[in-house]
């Protein structure tokens, strides 16, 4: 989004910068932590007895009809000798990947980072959006009924195999037929902001993503300043302590020497 406005010329120019998310590239160490770190790493909101590891081997008929599909799709045309091995690695592929959605459906615990946090709550809304595509699209071929044709003269109107024709009768009148139109419109493009066709994020997630990285990137950096400032006060703390308690013999000491001096 820019702000335009017009110049002496009539020309319209941008004056609007948007704020940069890129991270520091001595912070990058800090970044790329953070892009490591995966939801499966994390608890979940939920509570688990155990840990959850995979066997070290999935047959594929034990995967459900549309995971075996996903993993045929990645060993067609692989040769025979591979087929087994590439089968195997796509095994392990889908079912991570099946893992890491549903954690991010079932919620993140409070203590993972505020990346993974926006992409859960991206992938929330994604699947609100394609909720109420369904929902929508359900209410526009809803059928309530179907009437007869009838001709001219009023007589029923046949079809070729003598069965009257028939057209249905929507619950939608055609005027929220068409706003039920625009609205899918509107979820389309709120969906392709957060993820395309291809199963990447979209330009609105990535700046969002982007701007998550950014800030958790400066939390991690708030953070360790603060532990460093801690260990220095209490460096301090010790050298001060230290300081008192010299401070302390040897005002001892001046006493025992004063009264020396008295009797010398």
């Amino acid at each position: 989004m820019t702000d335009e406005t017009m110049t002496g010329a009539g020309n319209t120019a941008s004056e609007f910068t948007p704020r940069s998310y890129d991270v520091a590239p001595e912070d990058e160490h800090i970044a790329s932590a953070i892009l490591a770190e995966s939801p499966l790493d994390t608890p979940g909101s939920g509570e688990v007895i155990g840990a959850v590891k995979f066997p070290a081997h999935i047959p594929l008929s034990s995967l459900p009809p549309e995971l075996q599909e996903k993993v045929r799709e990645k060993t067609r045309g692989a040769l025979p000798d591979r087929a087994e091995e590439i089968e195997r690695r796509a095994v392990m592929e889908v079912m991570q990947r099946h893992a890491l959605s549903a954690r991010i459906k079932t919620g993140l615990h409070e203590n993972a980072n505020g990346r993974l946090k926006e992409m859960a709550t991206i992938a929330g809304e994604y699947r609100q959006l394609g909720q109420e595509w369904d929902r929508v699209t359900k209410q526009m071929t809803e059928v309530v009924r179907y009437d007869v044709v009838r001709n001219q003269d009023g007589s029923v109107k046949l079809k070729a195999d003598g069965t009257p024709e028939q057209v249905p009768v929507y619950a939608m009148s055609a005027a929220e037929q068409v706003a039920a139109g625009q609205r899918l419109d509107q979820i389309n493009y709120a969906m392709n902001l957060l993820m395309s066709e291809d199963g990447e994020h979209g330009p609105e997630a990535t700046r969002r993503l982007q701007k998550a990285l950014f800030e958790e990137v400066e939390k991690r950096k708030a953070l360790a300043a603060k532990v460093e400032e801690d260990q220095e006060a209490w460096a301090r703390a010790a050298d001060i302590n230290r300081e008192a308690r010299i401070n302390e013999r040897a005002k001892a000491y001046a006493k025992h020497l004063h009264g020396k001096d008295n009797f010398s």
